[in-house]
């Protein structure tokens, strides 16, 4: 790519504009006519390397309850075994096995030590907050008699998988400080017709010059009544953006984790923020720890080889001020999803 191409695949992460024309708008930024961008964005998609073109929801705000989970699995075909189990299961949207590389010193203080077992599946589960215990039920059962932990987010300083080809070791995101403010409120339950837009707008949408046509179209609005609505959304939160969203591997990033540390109580919010605005870390969020797992502070980060993610999270804790943390490598991935909102209605 060259730098204009560059930043656009940045831009196309961080949002595609609410307005009638976004793709000549991002064009204009970057340098590019309207035709030029949507040939590249097609680019992506015909080249494996974008997975998606949609809207991403904040799922609480749709009346969703959702949480991450893990479990500790003893052999490797009790762990396929387990997965295969759960995967199918709509309200699990990702499903990944991970534990320390071969590749990695395994004398490092981040690895497991002799004896710990440390949970090596994890997942997510998300539902409509009446059916979240049943659903929660029904995967506990799937993996018995293993045990289910559930660790529910507390408070989420960075959600936004965004990468920046060009500039992987240069771009600080800065967050404010909403991002470390108790939940506010969520708003009123969506109307029939809103979670209609949802719906339409939650998969694969086509790039073309005037994009938001077509789906206000067949959701029988005017285009400038569908923006409205999206522009609301995206001011109370419950519209992220509508973004291109990548497959992490096929732009060089093939090695990610987990990255989790014990932080105390009075120091977890500015920590938390301090990792929120490095740019390899993804997510990060305080969660409830356990007396297994006593590690409340979470990060994702991305890198090309796994040394290079065993650096970076001896940074990222050198940044942070961190010492008691531990490294969960992705090693296999059983089911990566996005959310289908309101599948009972269809």
């Amino acid at each position: 790519m060259n730098a204009a191409e560059e930043q656009l695949l940045f831009l196309l992460q961080k949002g595609v504009p609410l307005v009638p024309r976004p793709f000549a708008e991002l064009g204009a930024t970057v340098g590019l006519t309207e035709e030029q961008v949507l040939q590249f964005v097609r680019d992506q998609f015909r080249d494996g390397i974008a997975r998606r073109l949609g809207a991403i929801f904040d799922s609480r705000y749709l009346g969703y309850r959702s949480a991450l989970c893990a479990a500790r699995i003893e052999d490797t075909a009790a762990l396929e075994a387990a997965a295969r189990a759960i995967a199918p299961l709509t309200g699990v949207t990702h499903c990944y096995a991970r534990a320390w590389p071969a590749e990695l010193p395994a004398a490092h203080p981040a690895a497991p030590r002799p004896g710990e077992l440390l949970p090596n599946l994890w997942f997510t589960i998300a539902e409509l907050n009446a059916q979240f215990e049943d659903q929660v039920a029904a995967v506990r059962q799937a993996l018995a008699p293993a045990p289910l932990w559930i660790l529910p987010a507390k408070t989420r300083f960075k959600i936004e998988v965004v990468f920046d080809t060009a500039r992987f070791s240069r771009h600080v995101e800065k967050f404010p400080d909403v991002a470390v403010r108790p939940e506010e409120p969520l708003p009123p339950p969506l109307t029939a017709q809103q979670r209609l837009i949802v719906q339409r707008l939650e998969g694969q949408l086509e790039p073309a010059a005037a994009f938001y046509d077509v789906p206000a179209r067949d959701l029988g609005l005017t285009t400038a009544e569908l923006l409205a609505q999206l522009r609301a959304w995206q001011d109370c939160g419950v519209l992220r953006r509508i973004a291109i969203i990548l497959r992490h591997r096929e732009v060089g990033l093939r090695a990610n984790a987990m990255c989790v540390w014990r932080a105390a109580p009075g120091v977890v919010a500015a920590v938390g923020r301090r990792l929120a605005e490095q740019p390899s870390v993804t997510h990060c969020y305080e969660r409830v720890a356990f007396a297994e797992f006593p590690y409340n502070l979470y990060a994702m980060t991305h890198a090309r080889q796994w040394p290079e993610v065993l650096a970076e999270f001896e940074r990222l804790s050198a940044v942070a001020g961190l010492t008691e943390g531990r490294l969960l490598c992705s090693q296999r991935e059983f089911k990566k999803t996005s959310m289908h909102y309101f599948a009972e209605t269809k």
